[in-house]
């Protein structure tokens, strides 16, 4: 049997993998023949109005930041605290039982006192 008679004739496939096009550039514009001027004064103080305005919004960006940070490592510190309590004191790592093999003198209540292992206990 070829391998041609297994499927049904059609339409190509699709290629396997999605392909972007390409986009054309955008147009090219060309900005207007605009002159600004200012006198040297008032571009002076514009430049001092423009800092004192900039001082808070800085201030508050800065704030901001020490806040995420803070608030980011609080959030895994308080993960790290919740894992640790619930490993020591979930009783799904409580020791059932002691199972010790290849000590013929000592049996496993000893070892376990030994090793100072009770049952119920957290590892």
């Amino acid at each position: 049997m070829s391998h041609a008679s297994l499927y049904p004739p059609g339409p190509p496939l699709p290629p396997n993998r999605r392909v972007r096009t390409r986009k054309s550039r955008p147009d090219i514009v060309e900005a207007p023949e605009e002159r600004v001027t200012l006198e040297p004064a008032i571009a002076d103080e514009s430049r001092e109005t423009t800092a004192l305005a900039e001082a808070p919004v800085r201030w508050k960006e800065a704030l901001r930041l020490t806040a995420g940070v803070l608030v980011t490592v609080a959030a895994a510190l308080g993960c790290v605290w919740g894992l640790v309590r619930y490993t020591r004191t979930s009783p799904r790592f409580a020791v059932r039982f002691v199972h010790v093999e290849g000590s013929s003198h000592r049996s496993p209540e000893d070892v376990a006192r030994f090793a100072g292992i009770g049952r119920g206990q957290n590892i």
